[in-house]
């Protein structure tokens, strides 16, 4: 298999000799001739389809699953050696590759780009009655650098998921459901720095698992929601004007955790297209599908060799395709 590459059951015509067949009538050792048809391609994938992620969870998380108690100890983007040779090599060995900062506390960093947050510039914190139960972190600008400097060591490109409930605040009715407009100012400051540095910043994100009612904490409705997407598209196209489609970041999302094909996504698809631009503002939809769950099922290692299981996201698949292509 190579990057940019068909893959492709090409077998062609086979003749194979199964010995191991035998005939109910003789119980004698039979041979079966085998006939595979005409090569189908099953997919095409990019040179950049590799994907691996960094989450920002400090590393006194705590976790259930059997084996690590604490599996993000020196493991997340604020804590992890990009320097080690070894790491280095092992990304560099999947090169062509994009990688994924963001996960569940992507909407509670904030950027430290010209020192306001410098003196409590740190990781996100327990904080009981917070969203996730922490409370906002903060990337400094040298950090960023550093991940920088990782990707062009490793030929790698990051998709970088920013914070949308930055300028937002749980609403007093209901915890869950944030309201107010996001500030998109800290997230411009970022991305500015990013241009000016020529970080390698293949794409942005707004959020992670927002949508309502199936996001797994905070909340937001899809009309302010698909305004925010809006707004960031104009900011990525004002930043890198000039340099077309290619030469600016996409912009991804909405990264929900259950596409409500019934009325939340495409809520949030016709406020787009209602802003006046007749087309919808994302150059790539996401979503984030758990068929295995958490990844803390004893059932894991028989569903994910189980064919018919993992099938059971297509009518999914089907049904987001539809919702789709109707804008």
């Amino acid at each position: 298999r190579e990057p940019g590459r068909s893959w492709m059951k090409s077998w062609g015509l086979l003749g194979l000799q199964l010995l191991a067949v035998y005939s109910h009538e003789t119980g004698v050792p039979a041979v079966v001739n085998v006939v595979v048809g005409e090569p189908l391609r099953e997919t095409r994938s990019q040179g950049h389809f590799i994907c691996a992620t960094l989450d920002w969870w400090p590393d006194s998380k705590w976790s259930p699953n059997p084996g690590s108690h604490y599996p993000w100890a020196n493991a997340s983007v604020l804590h992890l050696d990009l320097a080690h040779p070894t790491l280095v090599s092992a990304v560099a060995a999947l090169a062509p590759l994009h990688l994924r900062i963001g996960g569940s506390l992507a909407d509670q960093i904030v950027y430290d780009v010209d020192g306001t947050f410098q003196e409590a510039c740190l990781e996100p914190l327990p904080e009981p009655n917070a969203t996730l139960g922490y409370g906002w972190g903060c990337l400094s600008m040298p950090r960023w650098d550093q991940v920088a400097d990782f990707c062009r060591a490793a030929e790698c490109q990051v998709l970088f998921g920013l914070s949308a409930l930055y300028g937002r605040t749980p609403d007093p009715s209901s915890p869950s459901l944030w309201s107010g407009h996001w500030n998109s100012t800290n997230a411009r400051q970022l991305l500015e720095y990013s241009k000016e540095t020529r970080f390698p910043l293949a794409g942005v994100e707004l959020g992670n698992e927002l949508d309502e009612p199936a996001g797994i904490d905070a909340k937001l409705p899809p009309e302010g929601y698909a305004k925010d997407f809006v707004l960031l598209r104009g900011i990525l196209e004002e930043l890198w004007s000039g340099e077309g489609r290619g030469g600016r970041p996409l912009l991804i999302g909405p990264d929900s955790s259950g596409f409500n094909d019934a009325w939340w996504f495409p809520q949030f698809l016709g406020n787009m297209t209602a802003q006046g631009t007749n087309d919808v503002a994302l150059d790539v939809v996401t979503w984030h599908a758990y068929t295995l769950g958490s990844g803390n099922s004893s059932a894991v290692p028989e569903e994910i060799l189980n064919a018919s299981f993992l099938n059971s996201v297509a009518d999914k698949c089907r049904n987001h395709s539809h919702t789709l292509a109707t804008y």
